[in-house]
């Protein structure tokens, strides 16, 4: 168990996982919205960028609180795995990068100037762009639209204006209702240092029931794509239901004094299930087909 353990915040503390979130995030749609399997430097690309990112803010993060949370132990603890996966990260987000088309690498652009000023901090009094009032939980789920949604319709290059702005949409409310729950984990260290987010402005009560909403409106727009728009396959539309189900149980479960792995094993593991589902989908009926 404790050996196991060990393997669990390996995965979670050198970003591994949150790498892995990302990666299926992009390949599920993908393959769903430009009909074809991610070019493997654009998998590269999330998954190292990714990485590199998150590792970059639990480095420079270290100094800015207590090692109360066992969550900052660990990261001290394996602080010198963080910075070689992350070296790797680059390495791969380089190799993604390069192999880019010059309109996506422009795209790119905005996107790495934000994410390293989310993590560094560039700013004055030392401060990271995510040390400023309410950025931070917009700032991740706009980068994290950008990259999971963004690439893909831009390649798909296929839809409508109308269509990209409710797709961008749906993929940030989605997001955004995913990275409040952060928010009431980390309320104690954002107290401390005067950090004000939205749990601490409306209440845990009330930041959870905003949750929820934002999740219901990204459902009614998956919805307005599937039926008017004709975006997503009914069987996508089931997975993303399915997931949106999941995504809003485990919100309603989430806790200020919550284990970290509930938060970071869990809830970022949302963002895995369209694409486990659309495996097991398709491994199932081929077993099916198989057997028949």
């Amino acid at each position: 168990m404790f050996r196991f353990k060990k393997w669990i915040d390996f995965l979670l503390y050198t970003n591994l996982y949150i790498g892995l979130c990302a990666w299926a995030l992009l390949y599920f749609s993908y393959v769903n919205l430009a009909g074809e399997v991610p070019p493997l430097p654009q998998q590269a690309l999330i998954f190292g960028g990714t990485v590199a990112l998150y590792g970059l803010h639990r480095i420079m993060g270290l100094r800015f609180v207590h090692l109360g949370p066992s969550r900052f132990q660990s990261v001290l603890k394996l602080s010198t795995w963080i910075i070689v996966v992350a070296g790797l990260g680059i390495l791969l987000s380089i190799y993604g990068f390069l192999d880019a088309s010059t309109r996506l690498r422009w795209s790119l652009v905005p996107i790495i100037i934000l994410s390293l000023a989310y993590a560094l901090p560039l700013f004055p009094g030392r401060k990271r762009l995510r040390d400023y009032p309410y950025i931070k939980i917009f700032l991740i789920g706009g980068l994290w639209t950008l990259l999971t949604m963004g690439i893909p319709v831009m390649h798909a290059n296929t839809y409508s204006w109308v269509v990209i702005t409710l797709l961008m949409i749906e993929r940030f409310l989605f997001i955004f209702s995913l990275t409040i729950p952060f928010d009431l984990r980390d309320i104690r260290v954002d107290q401390e240092h005067k950090v004000w987010t939205i749990p601490m402005v409306l209440g845990i009560k009330w930041a959870k029931r905003l949750s929820m909403t934002l999740l219901l409106v990204a459902l009614l727009l998956l919805g307005i794509l599937v039926y008017y728009f004709h975006v997503w396959n009914p069987r996508a539309y089931s997975i993303l239901i399915l997931t949106y189900g999941v995504a809003g149980w485990l919100i309603y479960k989430s806790k200020t004094h919550g284990s970290d792995y509930f938060f970071s094993l869990l809830i970022d593991g949302v963002m895995i299930l369209p694409l486990l589902f659309e495996f097991s989908w398709y491994y199932l009926k081929e077993f099916w087909h198989l057997i028949n």
